[in-house]
């Protein structure tokens, strides 16, 4: 059918079968959110970053204050919630294993101390700028979980990472 333009709202619940206890980590980024006078055009990103930090932190405390079989706490508190979001028709279960990709990645880099301007150095490198590019495509705030994934690498590698691909960029254009 033909696109309105009528306005609609929907509630904080967003359906009538929640309830706000789904949403208090969103709830309270939203007020903090306007306490600081930020536009009401950033409150989504304001709200998913909020989840994003609360999650990521219910998780890290989760996992520090496990005494032992950490890994295996994680696969089976992070494998159906991934099943899950993957069987559906949403990206997020893409998102969860793009974000693992890349941080297996750049562990992989930290942890075998590779240089950057080595073959698997490189390797690691673009195979970090596709994933990034995918992520953040898919959803802007995980920039910052990219970013923070680049400054684990190390901000000695940083500037390395930076001239060499300003060169390659140089003899791309000039390939053309």
């Amino acid at each position: 059918s033909d696109p309105i333009d009528e306005s609609c709202q929907v509630g904080a619940t967003a359906t009538a079968e929640r309830g706000y206890e789904y949403y208090w980590p969103q709830i309270i980024a939203m007020k903090i959110a306007n306490l600081l006078g930020v536009s009401d055009l950033f409150l989504y990103y304001v709200a998913r970053f909020g989840q994003v930090l609360v999650c990521a932190l219910m998780g890290a405390v989760g996992i520090w204050i496990a005494p032992r079989l950490k890994e295996i706490i994680w696969l089976l508190t992070f494998i159906p919630n991934t099943l899950l979001l993957i069987s559906s028709c949403n990206c997020d279960g893409l998102l969860i294993l793009e974000i693992m990709l890349l941080t297996a990645v750049i562990v992989w880099m930290k942890d075998g101390r590779i240089p950057l301007l080595s073959r698997n150095g490189v390797v690691g490198m673009i195979a970090y700028l596709i994933l990034t590019y995918n992520i953040v495509v898919m959803k802007i705030p995980y920039v910052i979980v990219c970013l923070g994934l680049l400054l684990y690498l190390g901000k000695d590698n940083i500037p390395k990472t930076v001239s060499f691909l300003k060169k390659q960029q140089k003899a791309f254009i000039l390939n053309l």
